[in-house]
């Protein structure tokens, strides 16, 4: 993962962070959504963490981290809406 990509993560951590704020002040912190975005950020913030870990490792190796978190990502929607919909 080069530099552009870790600072485009780092954007997307900052614009979670205060989306789940929002959330939080008007729906509070225990809301469903406040949970699932924080969730969301905790994925973010890792995934940022384990691509500066790699790139500093393996400059050559970073590229499927954030690949795979935006993979779980989706998958973890797809069972929100399922389970809203029962």
């Amino acid at each position: 993962m080069n530099s552009f990509e870790l600072l485009r993560l780092m954007d997307e951590i900052q614009r979670k962070r205060k989306v789940m704020i929002e959330s939080a002040k008007e729906n509070g912190f225990t809301d469903e959504m406040t949970i699932q975005y924080s969730q969301e950020l905790d994925e973010l913030i890792v995934a940022y963490q384990k691509a500066r870990q790699t790139a500093s490792q393996y400059p050559n190796r970073g590229g499927n981290i954030l690949l795979n978190w935006r993979l779980a990502r989706t998958n973890n929607r797809e069972r929100l809406a399922v389970s809203a919909a029962i």
